[in-house]
């Protein structure tokens, strides 16, 4: 986290759950570039994504459920100009209390009994970044920056027209 202007847009993130009653509990959240900030080495600067968080609150567990809808603004693989890709989709998360603090695997942490809060900041990237594609690229090659497709072209065509001298002498080999 870079600073506390940072800190108080992204305490938005914890849930104090210690005097919420059992059953459901919802919360939305509206995620934008001051997010991505907060992370000093993301790849996402940019992105405007709805967070619809709901919290089942039983006795010793809490169940969240986050639902993502927006998109991130990230580098093309091709031509490297950036674009929007729409983000989409669910994630869940278990929390027990009880216990000494421990991350059991991607959905199930344990918090001590004592605890009262939960801070999702860390998760809620984390899910953000598993919802981008891995090809990460402009739908068609036209829709990318012209002249590094040409210039990427050429080098491609110069790469092609160059033979690796080992071959010339693997071919005077008489078998």
């Amino acid at each position: 986290m870079k600073n506390d202007k940072e800190n108080r847009q992204n305490k938005q993130f914890i849930i104090h759950f210690a005097g919420l009653s059992r059953g459901e509990h919802e919360y939305d959240f509206k995620i934008t570039d001051k997010f991505f900030d907060s992370f000093e080495f993301s790849e996402i600067k940019k992105g405007t994504i709805q967070l619809h968080l709901n919290l089942n609150r039983q006795d010793l567990t809490l169940i969240l459920d986050f639902n993502f809808s927006g998109s991130v603004n990230v580098p093309c693989d091709r031509c490297g100009d950036a674009f929007d890709v729409p983000v989409e989709g669910k994630q869940q998360l278990i929390v027990t209390l009880g216990g000494e603090l421990s991350d059991e695997g991607d959905e199930l942490i344990v918090l001590p009994e004592t605890e009262g809060e939960i801070d999702l900041i860390q998760y809620v990237y984390e899910y953000i970044i598993l919802l981008v594609p891995q090809k990460r690229a402009h739908k068609t090659e036209k829709d990318c920056n012209q002249k590094v497709i040409k210039k990427l072209k050429e080098l491609e065509a110069n790469e092609k027209n160059k033979v690796d001298p080992r071959w010339d002498k693997l071919k005077k080999i008489k078998f």
